[in-house]
């Protein structure tokens, strides 16, 4: 798999909204202002303008986050699975959401919050107790929306009228009128900037003890796709904010920009019109293999392009993956010694199955087996996959007596003397893997260099994999 930076700026016009609301004063409930500086008349000039807070977009995209973790089996917290983001912000909150005890090492504390709640894992949380902090960085960005440049002078923000349904009827009695009277809204309609950024390469990994190596979760790529896919829900359907059931806005996008790269490669700010000319000019200059997606309103729709954006991520997310193993492991001191690198799977050719007792649980373990007797030693013994071999010297029937008869719960690596011409009558037969060693790397062919002779031959064998 591999990390992506993805970058996503754009404009947005939003009409008759009361997405973010600050206080209630009295029955008067007040729209988010901020201060926004333009330049105007040779200096600049300071305007107070209806917002929306990155705490507010953050909040609508964990809560899709969760729900989608959910549905793809992902640990989620108690209160995060709830949309109470708390986010082990103290030991009593730590303890309502994992039911546990606080792990007093923070390394511990971290490992444990990111293994156990992809909300706290993307998103970050500061554990505070006592003398105690432990903070862990989000993985996205959120910045406020706020009208576009061309808009400042002309956003006003207006108060609605609004009552009870009761107020007036024999169903409110005298005294209890305060529960029901009239109140105000504020509403506000403008052009807003978008702005969200989301890194890929601390998600499912510990960062904040830098004296430890990283731990890492098993199911980091699962979260990641995860992550994209609620970042296109949330886009799609724009889902944050407040007061929704009665002020649902009017919501159509002008326009959004969505960079993938390798590395950070931000779109620059939607607060000037020519944003997307800018991003362009950029791209020229700079460049991490960085891929945009546009929309413009004149060519594919908002919905195309985001979903072409997301898809693309996600492929590259997954990329073309390569498993590193170590092989011939044929006794305990050779397997301690492999274990080093951090092998995805170990092969050992023969049935010495105290390397069983060195190997994580998380590896791969291959096992040699030649005969039925032998085939089962080795999966009651602990093997992931039974090595068998020289599988030629069986030849396909044999494979296929075993999977169709007594032992089809049993995965089988078939491998020596696997030849282009029998590879599909051995996958036919049932074999789980096949193996390749001098079939492919030829002795003749590592002495001359001759690697794309080598490529060509892979590429033979892995077109007739289904």
């Amino acid at each position: 798999m591999s990390d992506i930076f993805l970058s996503i700026r754009g404009r947005v016009v939003i009409n008759v909204e009361a997405l973010n609301m600050t206080e209630s004063v009295g029955n008067y409930v007040k729209h988010r202002r901020v201060p926004v500086m333009i330049r105007e008349n040779g200096g600049y000039g300071v305007y107070f303008v209806p917002s929306i807070s990155g705490e507010s977009i953050a909040h609508g995209f964990q809560e899709i986050l969760a729900k989608l973790a959910n549905n793809n089996k992902i640990p989620v917290c108690k209160l995060c699975n709830k949309g109470i983001l708390l986010k082990s912000s103290n030991e009593s909150i730590f303890k309502a959401s994992f039911e546990m005890d606080v792990p007093k090492d923070d390394h511990d504390l971290e490992k444990t919050i990111v293994e156990k709640c992809i909300v706290e894992d993307v998103g970050g949380f500061l554990y505070a107790h006592g003398e105690r902090n432990v903070k862990r960085t989000s993985n996205f960005y959120v910045g406020y929306m706020i009208p576009v440049n061309e808009a400042i002078r002309n956003v006003v923000i207006e108060p609605q009228l609004q009552t009870r349904y009761a107020l007036g009827t024999p169903f409110v009695k005298k005294g209890e009128e305060r529960g029901q009277m009239i109140y105000y809204v504020e509403l506000s309609s403008a052009p807003y900037v978008f702005s969200f950024d989301l890194d890929t390469r601390y998600i499912g990994k510990t960062t904040f003890v830098i004296d430890r190596p990283r731990s890492e979760v098993k199911d980091r790529k699962e979260r990641i796709i995860t992550t994209l896919d609620a970042l296109q829900s949330f886009l799609l359907e724009l889902m944050f904010g407040a007061k929704k059931s009665r002020f649902l806005p009017i919501i159509d996008w002008e326009s959004i920009v969505i960079a993938i790269s390798d590395d950070i490669w931000t779109v620059p700010s939607p607060f000037t019109s020519n944003y997307i000319e800018k991003t362009q000019k950029k791209k020229e200059k700079i460049n991490y293999k960085t891929s945009l997606h546009i929309y413009d309103g004149v060519k594919e729709s908002f919905e195309e392009t985001v979903i072409n954006a997301i898809k693309e991520a996600k492929e590259r997310v997954k990329g073309e993956e390569i498993l590193v193993g170590a092989g011939t492991v044929l006794n305990k001191e050779l397997a301690l010694k492999a274990i080093e690198g951090d092998p995805d799977f170990v092969v050992n050719p023969t049935q010495n199955f105290e390397i069983l007792e060195v190997i994580p649980k998380d590896k791969v373990v291959f096992i040699g087996g030649f005969t039925p007797s032998e085939i089962i030693r080795s999966y009651y013994a602990g093997a992931d996959f039974v090595k068998v071999f020289p599988a030629s010297v069986l030849g396909p029937k044999f494979i296929r007596a075993l999977k169709s008869g007594p032992l089809p719960f049993v995965k089988m690596l078939a491998s020596g003397g696997m030849e282009l011409s029998v590879i599909e009558e051995f996958l036919k037969a049932g074999a789980d893997v096949i193996g390749l060693g001098s079939e492919v790397a030829k002795v003749d062919l590592i002495t001359e260099r001759n690697f794309s002779k080598i490529k060509e031959i892979a590429k033979s064998y892995l077109s007739l994999i289904p």
